[in-house]
């Protein structure tokens, strides 16, 4: 017959305490006057990873900016003598759409704008290598001037995303604060 004894362990590293993720049991083993220790591992008492792996609220919501203009660029195309383009819709009406959601989630609207705004660009940049990168002819001088021509939007999308996304937070904190005047 044998006896055991459990124990269950903690980790500390410096000021950080891991719970426990198992057991180690002492087992006795009185016939043959022997003791050893079992280890088990319990991965139902582990943490979950997963909230460091989680992306950032300001970056949800500018995802959430981007993929909310998309109708909204679709329908604005539509109009008669209206040039508008996806990236161009994502990095204006994307980012004003993100200030909105950023504005009632706590997360400030000129950093989801500002990201909103660099997503748009990216669109931009996309959209244009896949309808005219593809039709031409690269040489030197135009590789040079494609590297310009993408570093330029690149740059200048995420600071008229953030202006834009001011614009949506400050539409959204005003309709919430005549809101809460009116009840």
């Amino acid at each position: 017959m044998q006896k055991t004894k459990n124990e269950s362990c903690t980790v500390s590293l410096g000021n950080y305490t891991r719970p426990t993720i198992g057991s180690i049991s002492l087992v006795l083993d009185p016939e043959n006057q022997e003791s050893y220790y079992l280890l088990s591992v319990s991965w139902a008492d582990m943490q979950s990873n997963s909230y460091n792996r989680s992306i950032p609220q300001v970056w949800r919501v500018a995802i959430l900016g981007v993929i909310a203009a998309l109708p909204a660029t679709v329908i604005i195309n539509w109009l008669p003598n209206s040039e508008a383009n996806i990236g161009g819709g994502a990095m204006i009406i994307g980012s004003i759409l993100a200030g909105g959601f950023a504005a009632t989630r706590s997360v400030e609207p000129s950093a989801a704008g500002l990201r909103t705004g660099f997503l748009g660009g990216m669109i931009a940049v996309s959209e244009f290598l896949i309808t005219e990168g593809t039709t031409l002819t690269w040489s030197l001088n135009l590789t040079v001037f494609f590297f310009i021509a993408v570093v330029m939007p690149l740059c200048t999308s995420p600071f008229f995303g953030m202006i834009f996304g001011r614009i949506g937070g400050w539409i959204a904190s005003a309709v919430t604060e005549s809101r809460g005047s009116l009840c």
